[in-house]
């Protein structure tokens, strides 16, 4: 694979790194740097050079029969690149070679980024050209040290440089070669932090009765992944994980399942794939006042006319009286009179518990069928479900009692309702499951609603 940069100026030197982005738009580390490319270079260029060197990779392309005496190590948080080396607990030396590319001849200084993970005096050697020099650290977070006082001259190309250790708890991170001896590294290897420029012409618009359009001029930021969009019904002043709706990667985005006469405030941002965010830009947009209140209908299990044999139980965290188990689920159904005051959709919001060892157990696929004057009218239920709760954990006076209760969402995907006719009418649930736990249905003609008591569960 190859590159053509054609934005090059004769006289500059030019520094390169390439990564690779998955399908997902997930992006790799960098690789190594390849420097001071470029066309007419005077023979001496005043910019200092810093070569990285990752300790790992002295280890990634091995033979499986290889025994170095060296591991690979995860710091996912610290490390630079993720990953560091250590000495293998089953050796009593290890010893790697790093393949370094030099870019220019010249001197260099010599640092590494290590730590101890025991708090004890640890050291690593460092050979090259037959010369050795150690260095070594007694801290436990990641420590840059200066491994050779004077510089050390290097030719242009590539040059081994060999790694060990026979201290245990040494972790080995990162090497650096530096032509001023006035520069000291800090943290992990430099990556491009950034931000993306903040987006312009961000305008949010009230389209339908409940749903919100927003619209930005697509960010020209070469390394844009996607958007970032933040709501909420009171103003905000910085984006915040609570307020995220959405990460779109397209210059549009549509907030829908909205409140009826409630003002939203969006801010939106761009992130390019190293995870770098801009600044945010607002934006307003309110929607229209509901021509009626909202209906919430909330029918208990305990209060329905009830066909074959339930179990009947108290519980914690409880909507309802008590709590149902079908016992004959083939032939159990549970009915209620309800009364709808307006013709328009709704939606149903079952609030059940699967019973359990506690243990991660059999899944269990849930469609409660619910028909409305004896016609089919839609299914219920959360679809699969594998949350296996004992009975000790909903008690009256534990404190996870009031979250283990799932409600399901109605719907697959996006928030699905039925068509409800105004009046007195006569619903019925059938094919409920015998594992489960049953406590209140709610019908409400209100898409924002969203229950607070306990987890939600979709298709």
């Amino acid at each position: 694979t190859s590159c053509w940069d054609a934005s090059i100026e004769p006289g500059v030197a030019y520094y390169y790194v390439v990564s690779s982005i998955e399908n997902s738009g997930l992006e790799s580390g960098y690789s190594a740097e390849a420097a001071r490319a470029g066309v007419d270079l005077p023979e001496d260029i005043e910019d200092p050079l810093v070569v990285y060197v990752e300790a790992e990779d002295a280890l990634w392309d091995l033979d499986t029969s290889d025994r170095p005496g060296l591991a690979v190590g995860a710091d996912r948080r610290e490390a630079s690149d993720w990953y560091y080396v250590y000495r293998h607990p089953e050796a009593d030396e290890g010893e790697a070679v790093l393949s370094v590319s030099i870019p220019a001849d010249g001197e260099y200084h010599l640092w590494a980024r290590m730590r101890s993970d025991d708090g004890e005096q640890i050291n690593w050697r460092f050979t090259a050209n037959g010369a050795t020099a150690e260095a070594g650290t007694d801290a436990a977070e990641w420590t840059w040290t200066r491994v050779t006082d004077n510089a050390v001259a290097a030719p242009e190309g590539e040059e081994e440089l060999t790694i060990a250790s026979s201290d245990a708890g040494g972790a080995l991170d990162l090497i650096a070669l530096v032509s001023d001896e006035d520069f000291e590294p800090s943290g992990p290897r430099p990556e491009r932090t950034t931000p993306p420029a903040p987006l312009e012409g961000l305008e949010a618009e009230n389209i339908r009765e409940r749903v919100n359009e927003l619209r930005w001029e697509a960010s020209t930021d070469p390394g844009l992944s996607h958007y970032q969009v933040y709501a909420s019904r009171e103003p905000f002043d910085e984006p915040a994980q609570e307020y995220l709706i959405g990460s779109p990667t397209e210059p549009r985005f549509i907030d829908w399942g909205l409140m009826g006469g409630a003002e939203y405030h969006y801010a939106v941002t761009a992130v390019d794939r190293r995870g770098n965010e801009s600044e945010p830009m607002f934006a307003q947009a309110a929607t229209p006042e509901r021509d009626t209140a909202p209906v919430e209908i909330e029918l208990a299990f305990a209060d329905a006319e009830l066909e074959g044999a339930f179990e009947h139980s108290g519980a914690g965290g409880l909507r309802g009286p008590e709590y149902l188990v079908p016992e004959e689920p083939e032939t159990n159904r549970a009915e209620w009179e309800i009364d709808v005051p307006n013709d328009g959709t709704y939606y149903f919001w079952l609030r059940f518990l699967q019973r359990g060892s506690g243990r991660r157990g059999d899944t269990v696929n849930q469609q409660v069928r619910a028909s409305l004057n004896g016609e089919s009218l839609t299914v219920l239920g959360g679809g699969a479900t594998d949350l296996h709760v004992p009975d000790d954990l909903i008690a009256e006076d534990h404190p996870l009692a009031p979250r283990l209760w799932t409600w399901a969402w109605p719907g697959e995907y996006n928030l699905e309702g039925v068509e409800l006719p105004a009046g007195q009418h006569t619903l019925a649930l059938e094919d409920l499951h015998g594992a489960i736990r049953y406590d209140v249905l709610v019908i409400t003609d209100e898409p924002s609603f969203q229950p607070d008591d306990g987890r939600l569960r979709q298709n």
